[in-house]
């Protein structure tokens, strides 16, 4: 084991990309290791012939007195893992929203069902935008009975521009969903490699089977893409927000959070998928729901 600041030979993008995706190599099942650890000119720690276990403990003493875990994960995020802000004007500038409703009136009570959503930023963003508009009674009155209609929804900060459109794919919301498949893999691997303590193995162990289980939605919804004809690919913006780690006891909760919050994103997009993609998601949704109630209990 060799942990080496990088402050004389700074990491290169390249460099951090590949740790992040192939870190598990380095941390392999031994016997005995021999450890050296140097830390932005501190006093070099090296011992030889040590077990894994004792060397772990050796490892989480010294980064807790150097707070490395802290100072290791700002780094990368900000060499790496970089956060673009958009304004709110370019944001609203290029929001696009596409939206198939469906309204059903029985007696007094009248349901409006989305059965189709199509948008290029955030999926429950955009969705909390539909509520908006099927909640205008107005709105609602007009919509046709028992009749799929296609919208068009253009926004800005005072009002929506809503107006009929013809059928559309939900080719955005897929990629969109993609993206966020990515930066959910981003997240977890970064709560990989910053893991410590008593609950190291755990968190390692729910990550680690969160993680294979993303990686079977990102080819289904690569799939659902392909299957669209989709010709363009998103730059993907993998961007993970500097999190403090000094508090390590909720490291569960955050990782409960940041999944919730992305199956409820992918949940929407579900619904927009052909029944063959919806069967390969079925198991791995119902995985990763598992693993969760796992790190909610540990929380």
């Amino acid at each position: 084991i060799t942990l080496q600041w990088p402050e004389e030979n700074p990491l290169t993008r390249a460099n951090a990309e590949k740790l992040i995706q192939d870190y598990e190599k380095t941390w392999l099942p031994a016997e005995k290791v021999d450890i050296q650890i140097t830390f932005k000119r501190s006093n070099k720690v090296s011992k030889q012939g040590i077990t894994f276990k004792d060397a772990m403990k050796l490892l989480s003493k010294y980064c807790a007195d150097k707070d490395i875990y802290n100072q290791a994960t700002k780094y990368l995020t900000s060499k790496v893992l970089t956060f673009k802000e958009i304004s709110k004007a370019e944001a609203n500038s290029s929001k696009r929203l596409q939206v198939t409703l469906k309204k059903i009136t029985c007696d007094t009570e009248v349901q409006i069902n989305m059965t189709k959503i199509n948008a290029n930023y955030d999926i429950l963003e955009a969705l909390d935008d539909v509520n908006t508009i099927v909640s205008d009674d107005e709105f609602v009155d007009q919509l046709p009975d028992d009749t799929e209609v296609c919208y068009e929804v253009l926004s800005d900060d005072a009002e929506y521009d809503v107006n009929e459109c013809s059928d559309f794919d939900c080719a955005d919301s897929i990629q969109y969903m993609i993206n966020m498949t990515f930066r959910m893999m981003a997240e977890l691997r970064m709560r990989k490699i910053t893991a410590s303590g008593d609950e190291y193995d755990m968190v390692l162990n729910a990550c680690e089977s969160m993680l294979y289980q993303l990686d079977v939605v990102l080819s289904a919804l690569s799939d659902a893409r392909y299957d669209m004809d989709y010709e363009g690919v998103d730059d993907i913006e993998v961007c993970i927000p500097g999190y403090s780690y000094e508090n390590k006891e909720d490291v569960f909760e955050l990782i409960f959070q940041s999944v919730h919050q992305y199956l409820d994103s992918l949940q929407v997009v579900y619904d927009c998928c052909s029944k063959g993609i919806q069967a390969k998601l079925d198991y791995s949704i119902q995985q990763i729901e598992d693993a969760m109630r796992s790190c909610k209990k540990r929380s």
